[in-house]
């Protein structure tokens, strides 16, 4: 880190500073010395010591008139709608305060040399990104509230910033842009656009966060101020808090916060606990059945396998061994003539036998192995959408209670009227000509899910009324 002698400016003489007050385009030096009781006397002769300056509602077009008071320390500019930059700041090295509100300025800039910044008020202007500031590493206070910031960036490195006020801007996500501010103990994010829980999720990793605001009297509220539970859920997950929307937290309020979050959350992990105990049991029960199935299967199996293997033997047997010597024949009937061969008949006839039943037999054991494999896989496939169904009710439940109950699933019967209105809406879409060549000839619908969503509802309700006011006033 330099130190403050490398970085002292050169102070101009005397006549330098009396051609400056004199020159016509340094209008905004004449309002500076004129708002402050500065005459072109004094100027020129102590320039230098001067500390302080403020202008309020004088017509000042710039800030370029700043530059040759190298020693102030404090400076403020309010309701100047003609200064859109910051400018003029080069040589103000020992700036510790600076005022720039209720003007015009879209960025921020010009603040490279006021390393040793500690108090820095831009609200009211049109600022739309946090920027230029990063390198101000002694930067206790920051207030932009008033601007049209959409998202929390550009704060990296400042490591001693204790106040931060963002309110009344366009802010919908509190994202990780506040993990690099490990002093921050003030937090004003009221009258943005913050409208889901898990976004005040993120300051859980702030320790040092004692007050934050998220509804704000003098700016208005965040849409998540309008949910229910919002206070047991803020003072239950961000514990290091000792104010929430300008109001001090009691001992008694954590504690019934706790107590009413912990009863939430032990009803919904009672009811997790039932739905996998449920789930467990069917599987049970699924498997329990395919066992018995699967040894019905087995037994006949078993016995279809024992005759294939006798039938094997007795192939084999008939075709390595030698053949028993066959049983004389029986004495002709008197008077018939000799016909000799039908011993070699009855044996070929009885191995065709032989090779059809062990042909019948393969069939069936074949049939059986399948049989065994399909159950099997109906199992498996039950298993898989018996789980399936299990997590997507495990996961409706934890949606609700990290929602604190304003987003909520709820499925139809045919019983309800808004069933019957959705399946009667999706029925009058179909076009079954589009949809023929597809093979498509109808539809049917097994099942409707309804959301309530209080955020949406909440928002749908706001501009409702805000249509319906218009409206009423142009009547």
């Amino acid at each position: 880190m330099s130190d403050d002698s490398s970085e002292e400016p050169m102070l101009p003489d005397r006549d330098t500073l009396s051609d400056a007050f004199d020159d016509e385009g340094n209008a905004s030096l004449r309002v500076l010395c004129s708002t402050n009781g500065i005459s072109r006397d004094k100027f020129t002769r102590s320039a230098h010591t001067v500390t302080r300056l403020e202008v309020f509602q004088s017509p000042m077009r710039d800030m370029w008139g700043v530059q040759w008071f190298p020693n102030l320390l404090e400076l403020c500019i309010l309701q100047q709608r003609w200064v859109s930059s910051i400018v003029g700041l080069e040589s103000c090295v020992h700036l510790e305060s600076l005022w720039v509100a209720e003007c015009s300025l879209t960025h921020i800039e010009g603040l490279e040399r006021c390393r040793h910044l500690k108090r820095l008020h831009l609200h009211g202007n049109a600022i739309s990104r946090i920027e230029g500031v990063s390198q101000l590493e002694e930067l206790e206070v920051l207030w932009l509230s008033d601007n049209r910031i959409t998202c929390i960036e550009g704060l990296d490195g400042m490591r001693a910033l204790k106040v931060l006020w963002l309110a009344r801007n366009r802010i919908e996500h509190v994202g990780r842009g506040l993990d690099r501010l490990p002093a921050l103990e003030e937090l004003n994010l009221a009258d943005n656009r913050i409208g889901y829980f898990k976004e005040l999720l993120h300051l859980t990793r702030m320790p040092q966060l004692r007050s934050v605001c998220f509804s704000d009297p003098h700016f208005g509220d965040n849409p998540v101020c309008n949910l229910c539970n919002y206070q047991t859920y803020v003072l239950y997950h961000l514990r290091q808090l000792s104010a929430l929307d300008t109001m001090l937290i009691s001992d008694e309020s954590k504690a019934l916060a706790e107590a009413t979050y912990m009863k939430k959350k032990m009803y919904y992990n009672m009811r997790i606990k039932t739905l996998k105990r449920n789930t467990t049991n069917v599987i049970r029960k699924a498997m329990e059945a395919k066992h018995a199935r699967a040894s019905h299967i087995n037994l006949n199996l078993n016995a279809l396998l024992r005759q294939k293997k006798d039938i094997e033997r007795e192939m084999d047997e008939r075709v390595w061994l030698p053949p028993p010597p066959p049983p004389p024949p029986p004495p002709p009937p008197s008077g018939a003539g000799g016909g000799g061969g039908g011993g070699s008949v009855d044996e070929a006839t009885y191995l065709e036998g032989l090779k059809t039943k062990y042909e019948a037999l393969l069939s069936l054991v074949s049939t059986k192995t399948e049989e065994l494999q399909e159950l099997q896989r109906e199992f498996e496939e039950l298993k898989e959408r018996v789980v399936e169904i299990s997590e997507e009710n495990i996961a409706r439940l934890v949606v609700e209670l990290e929602t604190g109950g304003n987003i909520r699933l709820e499925d139809g019967t045919p019983a309800d009227v808004w069933y019957t209105s959705c399946v009667d809406l999706v029925r009058s879409r179909l076009f079954a000509a589009d949809l023929a060549e597809l093979g498509v000839v109808d539809i049917r619908v097994h099942r409707v899910t309804r959301v309530h969503n209080r955020f949406l509802r909440n928002r749908f309700e706001r501009r409702m009324h805000a249509l319906l006011g218009a409206q009423a006033e142009d009547a």
